[in-house]
Parts: structure tokens; sequence; C-alpha cells
């Protein structure tokens, strides 16, 4: 197994084991996806604070096609979360336009996961079968959807009130 999945799969791992219920479960699960976050960061190292300069670029028509096509049945149309498949996926997938995935990891580390999948669950590795142009417009549209900008930077702290 490469160096770079093998923190992904264990971070995986520990996050399905926590996603079982109760308050305990709660709190590892919240662990969890910060074990991911670091592993994301040691994967992309500095890109993952970094902008995504090809998100401003983007063609968000051709985004929600993509969206569309290969994102909706499991995260719905709206992105939140309530797909047609959503209700046999364990754990089930990620309202995308609430702040919560918005504010946890960068744009680098969400488009990362979009392209190895998360082992696991039920979530693919699209950058097998989606070329990068189409995966980012696919990104993009999402983040359109949440009323603002990118992702905040340093990966999971909310910027700052002026």
């Amino acid at each position: 197994m490469s160096t770079w999945r093998r923190p992904i799969l264990l971070a995986s791992l520990a996050l399905i084991a926590a996603c079982s219920g109760g308050e305990t479960a709660d709190v590892d699960h919240e662990a969890r996806r910060a074990e991911l976050r670091e592993s994301l960061r040691s994967q992309l190292g500095p890109a993952y604070d970094q902008p995504v300069a090809a998100l401003a670029t983007a063609d968000l028509e051709q985004g929600r096609a993509v969206y569309q096509r290969s994102c909706a049945a499991c995260h719905g149309d709206a992105a939140d979360g309530k797909g047609h498949r959503a209700g046999i996926l364990d754990p089930p997938p990620p309202d995308l336009v609430d702040g919560r995935a918005r504010d946890f990891y960068s744009d680098a580390g969400q488009l990362q996961l979009v392209r190895e999948g998360v082992p696991m669950t039920g979530m693919p590795p699209f950058g097998r079968s989606l070329k990068e142009e189409d995966l980012v417009a696919a990104y993009a549209w999402v983040v359109s959807l949440r009323g603002g900008g990118p992702a905040p930077d340093a990966g999971g702290a909310a910027p700052a009130a002026p």
C-alpha cells in the first residue's frame, strides 16, 4: 500500500468505528475527523493550506452537471446529504453545504477526499473516473451553494471577525 493512502485508510477506519452512536462516539467521531485532517495535511504538505486557484475559473454549469451525474445519488440534489442512496450508507454521506463540512477541511483537503475517496465508507475515489477539470468544477459548484467563498485557511479555523 502506498505511503499516502495508509494514513487515510487508518483514519477512515477509525472514523467508522467512532460512528457507533452515543456521546462517546460523537467525541471519537470528532477525534477521527481531526486525524483524517492531519493525514491530509501530511499527504498534501504546504498545499493543504493554500488556495486552490482552479476554483476561481471552474465552469459552474459543468460542475453542476458532473455533480448531478456523480454525486447527487448520495449527497442529494442540494448537496445536503439526502440523496436517494443516503439511507443505505453507513456512515451516511455528509451535508456538503453546511458550515461543518466547509470549515473543518481546507479546499485542497476536500478535493483530495473527492479524488481518493474515503475507504470503508460509501465515498469512492472519483479521481479514477473523473478528469481533474470535472472534479474541480463539481467541487466549485458545491462551494457556490454554500453562499460564500472557499473554505477558511488553516483547515478548520473559521476566519476571525473583522
